[in-house]
């Protein structure tokens, strides 16, 4: 063990354990934060649209959160474990209410893996890097429950360099002519395809509701709450041909993910350490349709202190199919991951 990875390490540990103890809910920047909890329906105006609340004279925070962040401790049967981090972001270049929402807004997305006590990672792998451009537009049903419309321009890629069609050039190399990713592939070399460059470039629609129902046993102050959203991918370029295994021809990342649909729903519970859980999952199919399927589980359970004060939002994830990584996105793959959710 290095100690270049030894202390990247302990900083990521670091700075997990810091947001954790955080006397601020973790969750506070998350749609349908607890500063809600003060009416009994949720509109734009009252939740976190342009960042700010109703009422709010001190302008608002253009640097929120987007997806959801974590840091897990990742188990799969198809490679070493891992912790795996997400983390994502927002900045509002305008946002208006008045009877609708109008956001303009940049986002970006990235996921990494480090190999700590496993194999080598040097000492980070870039997973993912998904900067994008948005337009949001918001209103609200009759019952004041909000819902939107996202359109986006994104792009999406691991950050790697390694070209997957570089052929075995070695003329007196028996694997002369073949493709290397094709004799790493055999070697069952995992690390290897760490490297393998991936892009595409996108539009993409998002629909969106969220609704709270306030418990009539808490008088109005706590809240079940429920978040759905349905998007559509339509690619304009794609870096996605493989060279190995069984799934070795022309695949597109439009065969394995087009259709996104996701759920959360949290739940307010009535013991003193563990107040609220989240369940949710994401199901992502594409132009091949159930064959290429994948679906990702997760459940947040925050441990609070006996006042409050602080919590450990735990979270436990589950991914089944393809798509877990982009490198190798046409493996299908399982993994359980446990680790902390930053908010959600």
């Amino acid at each position: 063990m290095s100690i270049r990875r030894l202390s990247a390490g302990m900083s990521v540990a670091l700075l997990i354990i810091g947001l954790a103890l955080s006397t601020r809910p973790l969750d506070a920047w998350a749609d349908g934060a607890d500063e809600t909890k003060t009416k009994n329906t949720q509109s734009f105006r009252e939740s976190d649209a342009c960042g700010k609340m109703s009422g709010d004279t001190y302008g608002y925070d253009r640097l929120r959160p987007y997806k959801m962040n974590y840091a897990v401790w990742r188990f799969m049967h198809e490679d070493q474990g891992a912790l795996q981090v997400q983390y994502s972001f927002k900045y509002d270049l305008y946002c208006e209410w008045e009877e609708r929402l109008h956001e303009a807004y940049l986002s970006y997305t990235g996921k990494f893996d480090f190999y700590m006590f496993t194999r080598n990672s040097s000492p980070v792998i870039n997973r993912t890097s998904n900067p994008a451009v948005h337009y949001r537009y918001g209103s609200t049903f009759s019952s004041g429950d909000p819902f939107w419309l996202d359109f986006a321009v994104e792009h999406r890629s691991d950050g790697q360099v390694t070209d997957a069609t570089t052929k075995d050039e070695n003329p007196a190399s028996p694997a002369f002519g073949r493709y290397l990713a094709e004799i790493e592939y055999e070697k069952g070399n995992n690390a290897y395809f760490d490297g393998i460059s991936r892009d595409s470039n996108y539009f993409s629609v998002t629909s969106g509701w969220k609704r709270t129902v306030p418990l009539p046993d808490k008088s109005g102050k706590d809240f079940d709450r429920h978040k759905a959203e349905i998007g559509v991918k339509a690619y304009f370029s794609q870096d996605a041909l493989v060279t190995w295994g069984p799934e070795a021809g022309e695949k597109r990342f439009s065969d394995y993910d087009i259709v996104n649909v996701s759920y959360a729903f949290t739940k307010q519970l009535s013991w003193s350490h563990f107040k609220d859980a989240t369940l949710g999952f994401e199901y992502v199919i594409g132009a091949k349709g159930f064959a290429t399927d994948s679906v990702d589980l997760f459940v947040v359970l925050p441990l609070y202190s006996s006042k409050g004060a602080w919590k450990f939002p735990i979270i436990l994830r589950s991914h089944f199919g393809p798509m877990e990584r982009l490198s190798n996105y046409t493996q299908s793959m399982r993994t359980v991951s446990l680790g902390l959710a930053l908010n959600y």
